[in-house]
């Protein structure tokens, strides 16, 4: 085997005379470093991209023509609209348990959800003799909007239903959320009187690595996700604690959360529930259920849970 300068001859084209280059050994492997330097700046820029496209999608409106409806379990329905403080058109209906009725539950759903979502427990309020509010949160249904931010702006709309509710004449109010509903819920930073947070997250980073829990590494290969989120939706994953917005709450509060829900977690749960600062905090957890509509699963067990916490009215 040779080991020194190799020889190479090639002909002129026409025949003519050969010239001969002499290539050290070097010469074979000059190619090398650029190569992985090629590949680690595409590997790099790959990634960066990812992150952008992931937050992009993470973060889009769920835009969905609503189908009219007249009534609900017998009670007329009222297309109702409102505006944010930050001028955004939010949409839903009100369902009137009676012509009097001064109580009223707010249904707000999950990521992917609208008001069709929520009707099963609207319909629940209405026995109990609560009115029922179901509302598109921004981003979703038929309200304003491009961007959901996991319940950050969204708690913007509440308040702009709440105010709205008062305006009509309710004295009692219950908010009761899905996900990232129950978090707008947890933001929202207003007096209910009562609260039902169904499988909301504890903060925003756990909740991103529950749901990619085959990522290595996360903290640092989740980081662009996790910027190009923040950008798209203009919230700071630093603001999305619900934990720390409900250990400033003291409103009674029930929790609801699916025992096999890897996305939330009975950890999760359970460390909400610690955080609350409400004297009236109840955990009720659902055997077999995901991260899921919980009362789609097992309506005997949400209901029961319920209807402990609701109390019926104007009877």
């Amino acid at each position: 085997m040779q080991n020194g300068p190799t020889r190479a001859a090639a002909a002129d084209g026409r025949g003519g005379a050969q010239w001969t280059a002499i290539q050290g050994p070097g010469a074979l492997r000059r190619g090398g470093p650029r190569r992985w330097l090629s590949l680690a700046i595409l590997l790099f820029v790959g990634w960066l991209l990812a992150g952008f496209v992931g937050g992009h999608l993470v973060t889009r409106g769920r835009p969905a023509s609503i189908p009219a409806r007249v009534d609900l379990a017998g009670h007329a329905i009222e297309a109702v609209a409102t505006t944010t403080a930050d001028g955004l058109t939010v949409r839903g209906w009100l369902v009137r348990a009676r012509p009097d009725s001064r109580d009223c539950a707010v249904l707000a759903t999950g990521i992917r959800g609208n008001r069709s979502s929520v009707l099963a427990g609207a319909e629940w309020y209405l026995a109990r003799g609560w009115s029922a509010l179901v509302v598109d949160l921004r981003a979703t249904g038929e309200s304003d909007g491009g961007r959901v931010s996991m319940g950050w702006h969204e708690a913007a709309d509440l308040r702009a239903w709440h105010a709205l509710l008062r305006e009509r004449g309710f004295t009692r109010l219950c908010a009761h959320g899905q996900s990232l509903g129950a978090a707008a819920i947890a933001y929202s930073d207003l007096p209910w009187d009562l609260m039902v947070l169904e499988s909301c997250y504890v903060d925003i980073d756990e909740a991103l690595r529950a749901r990619l829990p085959w990522v290595p590494f996360s903290e640092l290969l989740l980081w662009p996700l996790r910027r190009s989120a923040e950008w798209w939706s203009d919230t700071p994953a630093v603001l999305l604690r619900p934990g720390d917005a409900l250990a400033k709450r003291r409103l009674p509060t029930l929790f609801l959360c699916g025992l096999a829900d890897t996305k939330v977690g009975i950890d999760g749960t359970q460390r909400l529930a610690a955080a609350c600062a409400a004297a009236d905090e109840r955990v009720v957890l659902i055997a077999g259920a995901g991260h899921q509509d919980l009362l789609a699963f097992d309506r005997a067990a949400v209901l029961g849970a319920l209807a402990s916490f609701v109390p019926v009215v104007g009877r």
